[in-house]
């Protein structure tokens, strides 16, 4: 996981037993983590709110003490709501509107499924997937494969080729790679 793809962490040590017998709940947007050694979630008062357990077990399915809430505004609605307007309510895997392009990689690129979308640019021998703000993704990654049949993780072998920003993912075949097919993976 690379920093900008971060959309909420919180730490704990074992040695101060933070998450001994409580919870904690996100109060606020604020920045609630850094990548500074020794910082928890003691130290973000202002994103994270400790709780008993007996908080958590009595909270009401409106308090943000109830586990699966999300506190101010709703959370993108997902995958799920997304699929019903643009893809007939198919699963990521598929290709609902036969352009070559799955569900799920449209989801991500922010392109509807239900009408034809151009593939993805190659651009002096790079392949870029714009990737939409807002959407609620588990994970995703490139793919590689020299026969259209068995298909590797790009970052296995192939790490210093991808690029991965907010706003889009890229990958560069290395120089003499030979025939190399490239794709998107996403699993919302």
């Amino acid at each position: 996981v690379t920093p900008e793809n971060l959309r909420d962490a919180i730490g704990f040590t074992f040695a101060g037993k933070e998450g001994v017998d409580t919870s904690f709940v996100r109060i606020s947007a604020a920045t609630g983590f850094d990548f500074v050694t020794g910082s928890t979630v003691l130290s973000y008062p202002g994103a994270w709110q400790q709780v008993s357990l007996a908080t958590v077990i009595a909270a009401a399915s409106t308090d943000n003490a109830f586990l699966g809430t999300y506190p101010g505004t709703a959370p993108p609605a997902g995958y799920s709501a997304w699929a019903t307007t643009n893809a007939g309510g198919q699963t990521a895997d598929l290709d609902f509107d036969a352009d070559g392009i799955a569900n799920g990689t449209e989801y991500f690129m922010g392109t509807a499924a239900n009408a034809f979308t151009a593939n993805p640019g190659l651009t002096a021998g790079t392949v870029t997937w714009p990737r939409a703000a807002g959407t609620v993704i588990g994970s995703f990654k490139v793919e590689v494969s020299t026969n259209l049949t068995t298909w590797e993780d790009a970052s296995l072998n192939y790490g210093a080729n991808l690029a991965i920003t907010a706003s889009q993912v890229s990958f560069t075949p290395p120089t003499g790679a030979g025939k190399i097919f490239v794709r998107l993976s996403v699993t919302p």
